[in-house]
This record gives structure tokens, C-alpha cells and sequence, in this order.
């Protein structure tokens, strides 16, 4: 971060100085007592289960000597400059967006229900070597996580690729106020969060709340293959290129070719050139993912030759479809997390792959899917009634329903537990020579323990 002075951070905060100490200038912000240091500037942030006010003693003690807090009536050591403001979060944020209009930096915004982690990271490796950029580390993509990535630039870092992620209606119109985004990536929109959005007309209406706020000079990346796509072009208020599969994607991708650990196809690029591509990350889906980073590096001003050696350093996000090998048993490790689109898709990728054992699918619940959550877990049963997998193990009372959907597949084995840990002793009796194995459900069912479990009985590396 570039030097802020105290008349900087009242500027953008609005708030007042409640006592003005020794420090007077920044190069670094801080929300996190545990590694707040000297000259850091320390921001009291407040939630549902924390409040950062009852640690700011832990702060100073560290040596911070400038705080941000929302109590006028907090205790001040003399040396120790402080602003008070309303609500210390807007104020981050606040904070956060003063700084970027400053350096005036080109900042893309990259969301959408499944796969922006995923075609942030792409995007980040296809610039490394063209320029110097500031990127959201893993999926630091909320209220607290975009500010901070912003105030980590320094002044010669020109492009921002941060991802906007969201749970609630309101999010992303904040997020899209503090980064005024230059270019906006959309990867698609399916049903996700429904716990507060309630259904895919609601993950639309969160989606593009960023489109209001959104430089209107820019330009709109989004998914052709999106039901959602006439209604996008009717409220963009930039031109869009589009990118996909389906004929008519400014990006497309013809002559798919899927592989066990990647990909080939020829890339159209506005049905005037065509290249062919050697995608080293498997899944069509993850097709799609290049294809919309690729779009966005010609948005960027970058020709495609000039980014073309660097496709080859492309690698997965962990557990976004990450494939581990161990003692001849693959497993595909796609349990970051989980609703029924990306759920869908990652049955149809196993289903494509070649193996010459078993297809286990270990299922677990998908959370955050509101009033229809047992519906949606029923329908990913209706999709494996179907399928060619030979093994599923589902984990938890809601997954369990996916198992009681499937009635008529007797060459369906279905195994149906309560936890994760129970899962091992089963996989133990079960896994041969050239099984594959996809580990698929939300985060807070942590089903990537197995893998360490695995490699712990088979003593092996990953491969």
C-alpha cells in the first residue's frame, strides 16, 4: 500500500478524530489483532459473533498506535491517534475505494454462482507475465477481503483482478461501489445462496446489482450459454462479449476434446480467428472458465498470441475439481463447495471420464439452499437414477435423500452415512486398482480429510 496520511483517512471515512497521537500516516491496514504490527493502521471491525473493540488492547500492546473504531467513548492512550466512525466495516470500505480512485487503477470484477475462483485464477496467470497486477488471494471475495486486496496495491500494480462474492441481496451493489469495476466478468448464474436469494431470478437480481455501479465505459464478460442472457443485454449499460460453447459466443470453444487431466479445442475468437488451445485443467466446464478469461484478456487490450505461452501454466484452485492420484485410484476433489448446478456438472465430467474401476461418487449435504433445499438434493438423485455410477456414499441427512431418490438402478450400490469420518472405514474395503473417486459437497462437511486419510494408509505421494 501507498502512504495514506491522517487527513487522507478522514477524507474518505467522514469520521472524526478522537484523539490525535504520535502517528500520522500509514502504509498498511490492518483487521486482524493477531498480526497487527508497528506504523499499521488497525481497524475495528464489528460482527454477528466478534467485536474487534474488545481486542483493540491486544493491538496497541503490539505497538499500533492508530486505530479506527466506532465508540467515541473508548479509552484513547495519548500516543495513540484515533478516528471514530459510524460503522467501522463502511469505513473499510470506504477506505478502500478513496485508494483506488487515487491510483486510478483498471480493476476487473469476476463473480457469478460457480467458477470465479477458478477464472480469477486463470486470468491472473495469463497477466503475470504482461504486467504487474494485484489479485484476490484464494477467496478473499467479501466486504472485509475486496477492501483489504485494494489497499495491498501499490501504485505501480495498474490492474486489480478482484473476485466479487456474495450471499445477500445489497453485497455486490457495496462491492461494486468500492471497486467502480472497469470490467465486470459474470461466469454464469445457477442456483446458489437461495438460503437469502431464494431462487435463480434472485441470484440474477443480486448478480447484476453490480451493473449499476459498474464504469458505464467498460465492458460486460458474460456466459452465452446463460438462460439469463437476454435479460443482461436489456440492463447492461456497457457492450457485453459473450463466450461459450453454443453457437453465437464471441469465445467460443469448437471440437472439444475432453482428456483425464485436461483438455484440446480450437478457440474462435469473433469468428475471425482461430487458435487451437491445450487446456492442462480438465472439465468442460473449466473450458468455459478459460473462455471467459480469455475474453477478458482481449478486454484488457492483450492479444491472444501474447498470452498464449502462459496457458500452459494454468492449475486448478484446491478442490476445484483437483485431481489426486494415489496408488492407481483417482480422485477428484471438487468439495470446496457445492449447490445442484455445480453439482450437475461435476456428475456429468465423472461420467465422461475414463476408468477402468469403479465410478464412487461421495456425496455430501449442500447447504445454504433455503425452503427447497430437500428437492434440490432429490434431484441430483434423479441425475444418478441414470448414470453409470457404480458406488454412491452420501454424507448427511439432506444427501440422504438424494440416495432414497434413486430406486431403479440395481447396478447402483448406495451407501448412506451420517458424517464424514465415517466414510474412510467404508472406501478402506471398497477402493481397488483404477477407481475414480469424486469427493462433491459444501465446505463445512470438510470431505478433503479423506484424501489425507487415503494417502495416509497408502503411504504415498500425490501424483
Amino acid at each position: 500500500m501507498e502512504l495514506l496520511t491522517i487527513d487522507d483517512i478522514l477524507q474518505a471515512t467522514g469520521g472524526s478524530l478522537l484523539s490525535s497521537g504520535k502517528q500520522m500516516e500509514t502504509t498498511f491496514v490492518s483487521t486482524d489483532t493477531r498480526t497487527v504490527k508497528p506504523g499499521d493502521l488497525f481497524i475495528a471491525l464489528k460482527g454477528d459473533k466478534f467485536d474487534a473493540h474488545d481486542f483493540i488492547g491486544d493491538a496497541l500492546s503490539k505497538g499500533c498506535s492508530m486505530i479506527i473504531v466506532s465508540n467515541p467513548n473508548i479509552s484513547i492512550p495519548s500516543h495513540v491517534t484515533a478516528i471514530n466512525v459510524p460503522d467501522t466495516l463502511t469505513a473499510l470500505g470506504d477506505l478502500a475505494a478513496f485508494y483506488r480512485q487515487r491510483y486510478s487503477f483498471k480493476v476487473v470484477a469476476v463473480t457469478g454462482s460457480n467458477g470465479k475462483t477458478t477464472t480469477k485464477d486463470i486470468i491472473g496467470t495469463l497477466l503475470a507475465d504482461k504486467c504487474d497486477i494485484t489479485i484476490t488471494r484464494g477467496t478473499r471475495n467479501n466486504l472485509i477481503g475486496v477492501p483489504l486486496t485494494i489497499l495491498s496495491a501499490s501504485a505501480n500494480q495498474r490492474i486489480l483482478i478482484l473476485e466479487h462474492g456474495i450471499n445477500q441481496f445489497g453485497e455486490m451493489r457495496r462491492l461494486g461501489s468500492i471497486t467502480s469495476p472497469d470490467l465486470v466478468v459474470i461466469t454464469n448464474i445457477a442456483q446458489s445462496h437461495l438460503e437469502f436469494l431464494e431462487n435463480e431470478d434472485g441470484v440474477f437480481k443480486a448478480k447484476t446489482e453490480i451493473l449499476s455501479v459498474m464504469n458505464p465505459n467498460g465492458r460486460l464478460i458474460f456466459f452465452h450459454d446463460d438462460y439469463f442472457l437476454p435479460k443482461v443485454k436489456a440492463i447492461s449499460p456497457c457492450p457485453i462479449t459473450t463466450f461459450g460453447i453454443c453457437e453465437g459466443a464471441d469465445f467460443k470453444a469448437k471440437n472439444i476434446r475432453l482428456e483425464a487431466n485436461g483438455s484440446q479445442f480450437d478457440l474462435d475468437i469473433h469468428n475471425v480467428i482461430s487458435k487451437h488451445v491445450v487446456l492442462p485443467i480438465s472439465g468442460e466446464h473449466n473450458i468455459c472458465n478459460f473462455l471467459a478469461a480469455a475474453a477478458t484478456i482481449e478486454s484488457l487490450g492483450f492479444s491472444w498470441d501474447s498470452i498464449a505461452p502462459a496457458v500452459e501454466k494454468i492449475t486448478l484452485p484446491s478442490m476445484r475439481f483437483e485431481t489426486v492420484t494415489i496408488n492407481d485410484i483417482t480422485i477428484i476433489n471438487d468439495a470446496y463447495n457445492a449447490n445442484p448446478a455445480s453439482t450437475k456438472v461435476a456428475v456429468m465430467e465423472l461420467m465422461r471420464m475414463e476408468s477402468h474401476g469403479k465410478k464412487i461418487m461421495i456425496f455430501a449435504d449442500m447447504l445454504e439452499l433455503g425452503a427447497k433445499k430437500e428437492q434440490y438434493h432429490r434431484e441430483i438423485g434423479s441425475l444418478l437414477e441414470s448414470s453409470r455410477l457404480d458406488v454412491l456414499i452420501t454424507v448427511g441427512d439432506l444427501a440422504s435423500l438424494t440416495a432414497d431418490q434413486i430406486r431403479e438402478n440395481p447396478q447402483l450400490t448406495k451407501i448412506v452415512l451420517k458424517k464424514s469420518e465415517q466414510v474412510f472405514p467404508i472406501l478402506r474395503e471398497l477402493l481397488e486398482a483404477g477407481d475414480v473417486v469424486l469427493l462433491k459437497g459444501s465446505r463445512g462437511n470438510q470431505l478433503e480429510t479423506i484424501i489425507d486419510t487415503i494417502k495416509e494408509l497408502y503411504k504415498t505421494e500425490t501424483i
